[in-house]
């Protein structure tokens, strides 16, 4: 198929699968992102046994171990620090357990007419972002 004539469904599936699969590297002092076969498949842990980096002068993804790795043993690499939803966004999964970096924003206004306007401010928290009132 010609670039202009996919549907919908078939960009986003196809841009799915190279977001949760991209690497941003540096070739030749330039920032770009990358697919990398096989380095795709690296698992995430919060304490990698691998480095990586992209070579100029043999024009190669060089993955290396930083840690003795045994044979049929999964090899982990680490995504960073991130909530639930950019593990999902990215990547295509979470972590049982990762409540520490959640974020969510939301924001909540009050109507000026809300007979109950005064006791539900205090209950939205601290932070500032959701203490709005619109006069709708």
């Amino acid at each position: 198929k010609e670039m202009f004539e996919f549907e919908l469904h078939e960009f986003i599936w196809a841009r799915t699968c190279v977001l949760t699969r991209i690497f941003s590297i540096e070739i030749k002092k330039k920032e770009v992102d990358a697919l990398v076969p096989l380095a795709d498949m690296l698992n995430h842990c919060n304490r990698p046994q691998v480095s990586w980096y992209f070579e100029d002068e043999t024009d190669s993804f060089v993955v290396t171990a930083e840690t003795q790795i045994s044979g049929n043993a999964q090899i982990f690499d680490s995504y960073g620090k991130k909530s639930q939803t950019r593990f999902f966004v990215n990547y295509g999964f979470t972590i049982d357990r990762n409540h520490r970096l959640n974020e969510a924003a939301i924001r909540v206004y009050l109507r000026d007419h809300d007979p109950n306007c005064r006791e539900k401010i205090p209950l939205l928290g601290r932070g500032g972002g959701g203490r709005g009132r619109s006069k709708k």
